[in-house]
C-alpha cells in the first residue's frame, strides 16, 4: 500500500525486502540495501525493535540529503493511523512537553501497573523528537513527538514496574 500510494503521487518507490537481521544497536543492513540507500532520497525502514541508526542511514543522511524514519514494531499499519495525527501536532505536543521538563528539577512517574518512580533532572538536556523529516539529511523514528531526558546518576527513587516484557520486570530504587 505504501508502494502505491508513493507511485501515485508521482514519486520513483522501490520495495526492498529481505531476512530478518540479529537486533542491536549498530546492526548494519544488508550490502545490497546499504546501496539502495546511496541513491535514495527518502527511505522509510521497517524494523522489529528500537536499534539506533545504523552506518549506513547516518552516512546517507549525513553525505546525500536522505530523508530516513525508522519505524519499531516491523509493522506498518499501527504506523498508519498513528499518522492521521499531524505532525505539527505531534511537534506541538512534543514541545509542550520538553518546556515543562526543561522547568522541572524533579520528575515523577505513575503508572497503573505500580509504577511510582521519581528522579532529578534539572540540569540535564530535554531531547525532542519532533517527527519532522522534511529536509534533507534528516533521519528519525516515526511516529514522532517523543521526549527524553536523562535522570541524575544517583538520584531515582521508588518502583519501576514493566508488564509488556516477556516476564515482568520490578525494579526498586533507594
Amino acid at each position: 500500500a505504501w508502494r502505491q500510494q508513493a507511485l501515485s503521487a508521482g514519486v520513483d518507490a522501490s520495495l526492498l525486502s529481505g531476512p530478518s537481521r540479529p537486533a542491536g544497536a549498530g546492526v548494519e543492513p544488508s550490502a545490497p540495501v546499504a546501496e539502495a540507500l546511496k541513491g535514495a532520497a527518502c527511505a522509510v525502514i521497517f524494523i522489529p525493535d528500537f536499534p539506533e541508526l545504523s552506518r549506513a542511514v547516518r552516512d546517507s543522511c549525513a553525505a546525500r540529503g536522505l530523508r530516513a524514519a525508522l519505524v519499531p514494531g516491523g509493522d506498518p499499519a499501527p504506523l498508519e493511523s498513528l499518522l492521521e495525527t499531524g505532525p505539527g501536532e505531534l511537534a506541538a505536543l512534543a514541545e509542550r512537553l520538553a518546556s515543562l521538563l526543561e522547568g522541572a528539577r524533579r520528575l515523577r512517574i505513575r503508572t497503573a501497573s505500580g509504577t511510582d518512580l521519581s528522579f532529578e533532572i534539572a540540569g540535564r538536556p530535554v531531547l525532542r523528537d519532533t517527527g519532522d523529516l522534511s529536509k534533507p539529511g534528516a533521519c528519525g523514528r516515526l511516529p514522532g513527538g517523543a521526549v527524553r531526558v536523562a535522570p541524575v546518576e544517583g538520584s531515582a527513587e521508588g518502583v519501576f514496574h514493566a508488564d509488556t516484557l516477556r516476564s515482568p520486570l520490578l525494579l526498586r530504587f533507594a
